[in-house]
């Protein structure tokens, strides 16, 4: 009922240490790093390391594991992801042994969790914050949340569409756009789409953006673009006059 088998696993090896390959593969760690991301010896043994390193130090760890190697000892800070999604900021020593390279953990901060107050708090001033639309929909596109910016209004209110699909409220076309935005947003991409709506009897017109909040969610943040596209439609307009303008009189001037 205790960890006998991880301290098999390591044997006389170090708590705080990891032995990699030249290509950064792990050859045996220790209890530590074990426990760091949830994962036996047996089971990190022949796995890059990188495996385990959040993805915005991937290229620091690389380079550190590669100068290593090559002889000039690295210390940085790369943060390890469990599988759960949990964190851990960890301060890494890796230095040239025969065959490989061995890292060591000099620190790590345990994962603070913020309470659900907290959370929520952060939650609706970032939903404040944001000069857009913010939808939650799930992977059928069915929506979850609705949050309209201040100086916004919203087509349907959350007591109406909230648990109706965005089929059942908008144009095929506009469904259809959303969808195919939900598909690849759920596939890790950040989404683009564009879409036109009349509201109060005029048209509006948004640039969204969709991406995957979780297994089987997606939030679409949506921005009204109506006064530029209006600005964009004056000056093309515009320089479509002066250039007739321009056209009529040299017209008069060659007769």
């Amino acid at each position: 009922m205790g960890s006998g088998e991880g301290n098999r696993v390591s044997g006389d090896l170090p708590a705080e240490s990891v032995y990699l390959d030249g290509h950064g593969l792990i050859l045996r760690a220790g209890a530590l790093l074990s426990r760091l991301v949830a994962e036996s010896g047996e089971e990190l043994a022949g796995t890059p390391l990188t495996e385990y390193i959040a993805d915005p130090d991937l290229d620091r760890c690389r380079s550190a594991i590669e100068s290593a190697f090559l002889g000039t000892p690295k210390e940085i800070s790369c943060s390890l992801k469990r599988p759960d999604g949990t964190i851990h900021h960890v301060r890494w020593l890796f230095r040239q042994v025969a065959g490989g390279v061995k890292g060591t953990i000099l620190l790590f901060e345990a994962p603070r969790k913020a309470s659900r107050e907290a959370e929520g708090r952060r939650y609706r001033a970032l939903v404040r914050a944001v000069p857009g639309y913010v939808f939650i929909l799930d992977s059928d596109g069915r929506f979850k949340e609705l949050h309209a910016p201040e100086s916004g209004e919203l087509l349907f209110s959350p007591e109406v569409a909230i648990g109706k699909n965005v089929r059942d409220l908008f144009s095929p076309q506009i469904a259809e756009a959303t969808m195919v935005a939900i598909a690849g947003a759920l596939r890790g991409e950040v989404t683009t789409f564009t879409y036109s709506l009349m509201f109060h009897g005029s048209e509006r017109h948004f640039d969204a953006y969709a991406a995957a909040s979780g297994v089987d969610e997606v939030v679409i943040f949506a921005m009204d673009k109506t006064a530029d596209r209006e600005m964009e439609e004056y000056l093309k307009t515009h320089l479509r006059e002066e250039r007739k303008k321009d056209a009529d009189e040299d017209a008069v001037h060659t007769r």
